[in-house]
């Protein structure tokens, strides 16, 4: 098969995805999945939130996403068109679930906004531990649960990740906690703690 008919194909059956696409988005109201739920919803249009943590355009100029849901779980998003995101942005994403060499991924023609900034979207510990160095010096709203207390604060913990917080408040050990403050990063330790403001008991 010579390269110019493949190319021909190619460009066919991008039209025909983009074109599918652009009717669902019209007429379907999307299904809100999590990264679980993607095998299940298999050719549906759906709508998924999450934090971008790889941003890449393809040789054909077609753009690739990497989001983080609130469990920490990577979710693939490929768009016809280039989106204005940037690593660390919470977006929302709608497209249609797709099936690619063997990986799910959710297709879609564009559809993705940047839905906060970090200093507005409460974190999770495995979003904040993929890529810290994007959050040092920054506010950020985190949701752990609180373990070690001490004269200086306390240990925030997630079940797998922790966090050392330096907090003036008094906080029940277990007790499930919102903390907010400063994300900062330790040069002599070597490690990343927060300097919290605010710590709201939850529940």
């Amino acid at each position: 098969m010579g390269m110019r008919k493949r190319f021909c194909i190619s460009l066919v059956l991008s039209l025909i995805g983009l074109i599918s696409i652009y009717v669902l988005s019209l007429y379907v109201k999307p299904v809100e999945i999590t990264s679980d739920q993607l095998k299940e919803f298999y050719g549906r249009y759906v709508r998924i939130e999450g934090l971008v943590k790889e941003n890449s355009l393809t040789e054909s100029k077609y753009q690739v996403l990497t989001i983080l849901d609130d469990k920490g779980k990577e979710v693939q998003v490929f768009s016809y068109k280039v989106v204005n995101v940037s690593i660390g942005d919470f977006v929302v994403v709608e497209g249609t679930v797709e099936k690619y060499m063997g990986e799910w991924e959710i297709v879609t023609n564009g559809k993705v906004w940047r839905k906060s900034k970090y200093q507005e979207k409460l974190l999770t510990l495995p979003q904040l531990a993929n890529f810290p160095e994007k959050f040092v010096g920054m506010k950020i709203k985190v949701r752990g649960t609180v373990k070690s207390s001490n004269m200086y604060g306390f240990v925030l913990e997630d079940g797998r990740y922790a966090i050392e917080v330096i907090s003036p408040f008094d906080c029940k050990e277990n007790s499930l906690v919102d903390v907010e403050g400063k994300f900062l990063y330790n040069k002599r330790n070597f490690s990343y703690y927060i300097l919290a403001t605010k710590v709201k008991e939850i529940g």
